[in-house]
């Protein structure tokens, strides 16, 4: 399906992810990461005009949640790394 960056900008996505660690066990519930939902905050905060922004990685410390997305902007192919950190709930 071939969609137009103008297209992509107005999908909306909710990132609900969750952490197990190598048992399997949840270690960290769904925890909500709205930026990539965002794209007004996205293009307020300079990194896409666009709204395009892809997960990459995520690490949880110290009860923070580091979201790696890559951003890029419909005038160039140049993709842009960034780190966002959230506040996340460990598991019981």
């Amino acid at each position: 399906m071939d969609i137009t960056n103008a297209q992509r900008a107005r999908v909306l996505v909710h990132a609900l992810p969750y952490i197990q660690d190598y048992s399997g066990k949840i270690v960290v519930p769904r925890t909500e990461v709205p930026a990539v939902a965002d794209a007004a905050g996205l293009a307020a905060a300079g990194l896409t005009t666009t709204g395009y922004a892809e997960g990459e990685s995520l690490k949880v410390r110290d009860g923070k949640l580091y979201l790696g997305v890559a951003c890029r902007d419909g005038s160039s192919s140049n993709r842009r790394a960034n780190i966002l950190v959230y506040d996340c709930v460990q598991a019981e």
